[in-house]
Parts: structure tokens; C-alpha cells; sequence
């Protein structure tokens, strides 16, 4: 029976049963078909009207190209106005699910307004869903294992409808990985970047990529001993199966992968090797030498004036604006910038920090940009009378550094400026941080990667 028709019946059923002027004990439906159905009045507590499902798409499901690691997909729909998701995940996945693969739909959307909140529902849908045929090379998949391939139709809510279309097959069987080769390069070569690539011989083998320098790389054993107790540690702190990590941080197949944060003019080693489950290398370790490229330094620049006031003779003309400024140096600055310079940093250190071998320049600048204050045109610092050094430098709108200014000075009563001088400018400011306190130590490269790993990602998705 048409909507329209069970509509029209229920008004008739309700003015039946709602108008006491009535007295009909018995009602009768005659349905198309021919036959009658009669109920007592009596009987009925309420009329429910239910709406039509809506049609459950139907999908044609074609794997081809199936190999070790990889597997193209293709799903034509019956309705190229119906927008769907399709996918794979294993049988084991796929067994163990309650809901269907609607749960696996519904969880990667949940996921994705979470992890990109900004957008609209149908910001995330337009650019996950498909419509029409569509088709999709898969890699990366695990060697010997059994998958379901479906889709299922979702509307603008991010719901699925109908019945999913489902189909299986198996990737081929992989080889030893402590067989696998690698052929591994690297591209775009700069002073602090580059583009490193790897082939492996078994596109099914996972495996371990790296980069060490080489005054830090202590020997293939060493390095891969300590590679798995990373993961081992990272494992444990974060509650995960060692495992599942390994096969979160682990490549399979080609890659070309940016690296970055690199030392200029610094020998290093690519290194890559096929990694076990339990984090342990599976076979030799490859490696690659390369050099990274000289910087040459911007010419973003910043200029530096200065003069100092002894702090006693400020105290004794304001007791109150100077308060604790007795047996301290009042130093007032001022920086000006050049036209390339879009940012750029100061710092008064205690002490001669003017050896580059001592104090290298990137930790120097480091310090500084931590201790030291960034774009200010003017600045008050208060010392000690003793011998400091100012570290000043820019960089230009590339972000790329000019040259690190050091200036030594030693701070005497005899040069100190008379107290006439002072200004509106000499409003009290905070003691100069020394720069010799260097930032904290960097986490391992290793450590790094491990918490690049994506949590969801990786889990029950495949295409994404």
C-alpha cells in the first residue's frame, strides 16, 4: 500500500475512533489484493504510522591486481546519485565486529570530526564518501591474509543505510623478511632537509627507517638494539601492544619521505632494516651516507645600541622607582632592524660567551631566543658589574638566519652614564637570563617517530 493511501486510512481511522456520534463496533479493510481484514474497534489503542526505508543500494564489488601487498578495487553502484564509503579490513577484523562495517563507517567519521573540527559534516563527507564508480589501488596490506572488501551507502548525516555489499580475497603469500633487500636513496638534498627514499625487495615486509649522524652511529647491532627498546619503552608507556605499535611506526612498500631539522655540513646515515613484531631486527641493516649542505646565512641583520646607568646612583635619586636596584648595572638598549630582517632576538648573557667553539652558534641562538626577548625595538636589562655579552640576531621572512652578533662588554662605574640621562625609558625590567643555560635535550629521532604513529588510522582502515 502507498504512503498516500495509509495516510488517507489513518485520517478515516482516527475520525472512527475519535467521534463518540458513532457507534460502529467493527471496521473493515479492504485491501487491493482483494482481501478483507476486519478489526474490532474496540481492540485499537492507537494508530502508529512507520516511514518507508529507504531503499537499500545495491553495489557491484570487483578485486583485481591482487598481489603480496596490494590489491585495486572497484565499485560500480546502481545509483550514481547515492554517495557510499568502501574500504577492506580483515576477516578477523571483520569477524569480531558487532555492528558490521557499520561500525567500522560510523567510527572513522566520528574520528574525523574530532580530529578536524573546523569542518562541516559535509566538508568531511565530500571528501570521504564517493558517488558513481570509483576505484582505488590498495598497498601496504599484510602478505597471507584474508580481507572483506564492502561498501555501504551513507546519507548526509554521516549514517549508513542499506545493506552492505560485501565480498572477500586474499593477498599472496610473502616472503622471508630477513630475505628482503633495500634499495635506499635520497633527493632535494639542503642544509637541514631532505627527501629519502626507499624500495624494498617484498612490498609485504615491514620495516625500520631512520636517520643517525654519523658521530652518533655506534654500530648496526647497537643501533637496532636500541631502536627496540624504544619502541619497547614507548610501548609500555603508552599502553599499547608491541605488536600493534611496530606495525603503526613500520613502512611497507615504496616510500619517499621528507626528513627535516637536520644539522648543516653534517655527515649522516640513512639507515633501514625489516623489523619483527617484537621490535627486533629481522634481517641486515642497510644504510645510505650523505652530507647535508652548507647554510649560508641571511642577510637579515639587526643593529645594536646601548648605554648603562649604576644602579646605587638611581637608587639615591629615586629610592622608590629604583628600589633594589642598589650594586646593579641599568642597561637601556635599542635595536633597529634591516629591510630583510622580519624577526629578530636579544639577550644579555653573564659572562664571555664570544668562543664559537665553547658556545656554537645554534645553541647559542637557541639559548638566546629562550632567555632573550624576540622583535622588541627597545629594552631595559639590569646586570651585574662584571663582563657580559650581548647576543643579538634576525632572520628573514624565509625563516632562514642571519649572522649571530656577540659584543663583549665589561660594565665599570667610571663609564656609567650620569643619572640626568636616565629618560622616561628606564622603567625597571627583569634580571637578563644567562644564555649559558641551553634548552632542554631533544628527544631521540627515534622517539619522535614513534609518536608520529597515527592511533586510528591504522587500525581498521586502509584506504585512508
Amino acid at each position: 500500500m502507498k504512503f498516500l493511501e495509509k495516510y488517507i486510512l489513518g485520517i478515516a481511522l482516527a475520525l472512527l475512533l475519535g467521534t463518540q456520534a458513532m457507534t460502529a463496533q467493527t471496521m473493515r479493510l479492504h485491501m487491493k489484493s482483494g482481501e478483507t481484514l476486519e478489526y474490532n474497534c474496540a481492540d485499537v489503542d492507537c494508530l502508529t504510522f512507520i516511514p518507508a526505508e529507504k531503499p537499500s543500494p545495491k553495489f557491484q564489488l570487483a578485486v583485481s591486481d591482487i598481489g603480496i601487498a596490494s590489491a585495486t578495487l572497484s565499485v560500480t553502484p546502481d545509483d550514481n546519485a547515492v554517495r557510499y564509503y568502501y574500504d577492506v579490513c580483515t576477516r578477523e577484523q571483520y569477524d569480531a565486529l558487532s555492528g558490521g562495517v557499520e561500525e567500522i563507517v560510523t567510527s572513522y567519521i566520528e574520528y574525523l570530526k574530532g580530529r578536524y573540527p573546523t569542518l562541516t559534516m559535509e566538508q568531511i563527507l565530500g571528501n570521504t564518501l564517493s558517488q558513481g564508480a570509483d576505484s582505488d589501488q590498495l598497498t601496504g596490506l599484510p602478505a597471507g591474509t584474508e580481507f572483506v572488501f564492502y561498501a555501504i551507502a551513507v546519507d548526509d548525516e554521516g549514517k549508513c543505510y542499506g545493506k552492505a555489499a560485501t565480498t572477500t580475497f586474499s593477498t599472496l603469500p610473502g616472503g622471508d623478511p630477513a630475505d628482503c633487500t633495500f634499495t635506499v636513496g635520497c633527493e632535494n638534498l639542503t642544509s637541514d632537509a631532505l627527501t629519502v627514499l626507499v624500495t624494498p625487495s617484498d612490498p609485504s615486509v615491514r620495516y625500520w627507517m631512520g636517520i643517525v649522524a654519523v658521530a652518533n652511529f655506534s654500530g648496526d647491532y647497537a643501533l637496532t638494539a636500541q631502536v627496540q627498546q624504544e619502541v619497547a619503552d614507548y610501548a609500555a608507556s603508552t599502553g599499547m601492544n608491541m605488536a600493534e605499535l611496530v606495525q603503526k611506526v613500520t613502512f611497507a612498500g615504496d616510500i619517499a619521505l621528507e626528513e627535516s631539522g637536520l644539522t648543516p655540513e653534517t655527515p649522516y646515515y640513512i639507515y633501514v632494516y625489516a623489523m619483527n613484531p617484537d621490535g627486533s631486527a629481522a634481517g641486515a641493516v642497510t644504510k645510505k651516507r650523505f652530507v647535508t649542505q652548507t647554510e649560508l646565512p641571511s642577510d637579515a641583520a639587526v643593529s645594536l645600541s646601548y648605554r648603562y646607568f649604576d644602579g646605587d646612583a638611581l637608587y639615591e635619586a629615586d629610592p622608590e622607582t629604583y628600589a633594589g636596584y642598589q650594586g646593579k648595572v641599568l642597561v637601556q638598549t635599542r635595536l633597529t632592524p634591516n629591510e630583510t630582517a622580519t624577526s629578530w632576538a636579544i639577550a644579555l648573557a653573564k659572562g664571555d660567551l664570544t668562543d664559537e667553539t665553547l658556545y656554537p652558534d645554534e645553541a647559542t641562538k637557541n639559548a638566546a631566543l629562550q632567555s632573550g626577548f624576540i622583535n622588541v625595538e627597545s629594552k631595559t636589562f639590569v646586570a651585574d658589574w662584571t663582563t657580559c655579552t650581548f647576543l643579538y640576531f634576525a632572520a628573514d621572512a624565509n625563516g632562514i638566519d642571519g649572522v649571530l652578533k656577540r659584543l663583549l662588554v665589561t660594565f665599570d662605574k667610571a663609564n656609567a652614564r650620569p643619572v640626568s640621562e636616565i629618560g622616561i625609558e628606564a622603567l625597571p625590567a627583569r634580571l637578563a637570563a644567562p644564555a649559558a643555560t641551553l634548552p632542554a635535550p631533544q628527544q631521540s629521532a627515534i622517539t619522535l617517530r614513534l609518536k608520529q604513529a597515527k592511533e586510528f588510522s591504522s587500525k581498521r582502515t586502509y584506504r585512508h
